[in-house]
């Protein structure tokens, strides 16, 4: 048994291709799919929501206009639009953009 512990000891750790512990499963990663085509669907129910919960919304181009977004204290927003697709609808590149952004997820989540 000793000679078995001895010699494992110099034997290096295995790592991902990111350099991470290898796991079984892949939670964040799919925790956050789920999240990002559930909002991409209820984005699609209700258009409106881009603005509501995106990084900008309806910025007035006006001085002395009203204040809009993280700058009137919405801080939501920082988190919400890194959610939403840029494109709402399938027209434009909306679906193309989740079916991408998710292909690339899956395949450099599971791996770090």
């Amino acid at each position: 048994m000793e000679c078995v512990r001895d010699a494992s000891q110099g034997t290096r750790q295995a790592r991902t291709a990111f350099g991470g512990r290898p796991v079984a499963t892949a939670v964040v990663t799919w925790t956050l799919v789920g999240i990002n085509v559930v909002l991409f669907l209820v984005e699609l129910a209700k258009p409106s929501l881009g603005n509501d919960w995106g990084l900008l919304g309806y910025a007035p181009f006006s001085t002395g206009g009203p204040v809009q977004g993280i700058a009137a204290g919405q801080w939501y927003r920082l988190i919400t639009s890194a959610f939403l697709p840029p494109a709402t609808g399938l027209g434009g590149l909306g679906f193309l953009d989740i079916l991408f952004n998710m292909w690339a997820l899956i395949v450099v989540g599971t791996q770090s």
